[in-house]
């Protein structure tokens, strides 16, 4: 049944584009967008359909997110305009799709040597974007990988309740103890959030979202998550995912000065190098990560995918701790730099 559902959804993208004949298809995966690879009788394209919860307006301006980019000199996947001239079409079920080039790529982002190349490219990014005339549907986005600084307390309250009326004796463990964290980290924080530069950042930079072939940065892509936050919020997402790969190891001195030397490679490229506030705010930031898990994805969740979610949320927890516990190693060296 979803086979023909998604062949459906092909040839109805395919009709509106005036894509030609579809020869296959294959599902690319993804949170809350479709993302079809269609082939063609000429080179492959991605198709991405949009949950019903996107407008149009947020998908125009999501384009106008990444030509601003490309124009800066980063890549992204090209547009291909629909039958009627418009780059975001409305289908029969309400959702909006778009079409873009397919890019060709072999690594994800996950190295400490593409770390480096790829924060300098978000160095970029956020500078494009800070600067291009975006439109307010920018701004906003109703589900990300991301609770404010200032948000957490209201934001984690119907995860924490959720968790705890599952009456599950290590699912409970862990939302007190992700409570007394974030608690903590929320105290900290309220004393850093002023003067850091807040503007509308990619919002979801990291692994296949930032495409190499071989180390050459080839594309970024995927704006869904795109909204105006802190940019070190932007950064600490970046870091945090990092952080939990197997290959990163827990976090310590070693993991540290790779951060910081990431972070200089950011300020190279940035017009308005990090403020020592931010490189202080930033070790808070990722110690925040967990926020979004209870704020985010626990509390809305259907409660199969939300169990799931939260047992995984509760083996990454102890990183944000140990950064949490290490605070002042973190904040020392982000603020020197790396030796």
């Amino acid at each position: 049944m979803v086979q023909v559902v998604t062949e459906q959804l092909a040839a109805e993208v395919a009709e509106r584009f005036r894509l030609g004949p579809v020869h296959g298809w294959s599902d690319l995966g993804g949170t809350s967008t479709t993302n079809l690879r269609l082939q063609l009788d000429g080179p492959p394209v991605v198709a991405r359909v949009h949950p019903s919860s996107t407008s149009k307006d947020r998908v125009r301006a999501m384009r106008m997110a990444k030509d601003a980019v490309a124009r800066a000199g980063v890549p992204t996947a090209t547009g291909r305009p629909a039958a009627d001239g418009s780059m975001a079409v409305a289908l029969g079920d309400g959702r909006i799709a778009e079409v873009e080039a397919e890019l060709r790529w072999d690594t994800p982002m996950k190295t400490p040597a593409l770390l480096s190349s790829g924060f300098g490219a978000l160095a970029t990014v956020h500078d494009a974007l800070r600067q291009a005339p975006l439109p307010q549907a920018a701004s906003q986005v109703d589900q990300a990988n991301h609770v404010g600084a200032l948000d957490v307390p209201a934001a984690v309250a119907p995860g924490i309740a959720r968790v705890r009326r599952w009456a599950d004796p290590t699912l409970t463990d862990y939302a007190d103890r992700a409570q007394r964290h974030l608690d903590v980290v929320h105290g900290l924080e309220r004393e850093l959030v002023q003067g850091q530069l807040v503007h509308v950042v990619h919002g979801d930079f990291w692994d296949d979202n930032v495409l190499f072939r071989g180390d050459e940065l080839v594309g970024v892509v995927d704006f869904g998550f795109m909204a105006r936050r802190p940019r070190v919020d932007d950064l600490a997402l970046t870091t945090w995912f990092w952080l939990l790969e197997p290959a990163s190891g827990p976090p310590g001195p070693p993991q540290v000065g790779l951060v910081a030397a990431w972070l200089r490679s950011y300020d190279a490229a940035a017009e308005i190098p990090l403020s020592a506030g931010e490189r202080r705010a930033l070790p808070l930031s990722i110690a925040r990560q967990p926020g979004w898990s209870l704020g985010r994805w626990i509390s809305e969740l259907p409660e199969g995918p939300a169990r799931a979610h939260a047992h995984a949320a509760a083996d990454e927890l102890a990183v944000a701790e140990t950064v949490l516990r290490d605070l002042e190693l973190w904040q020392d060296t982000l603020e020197r730099g790396p030796a």
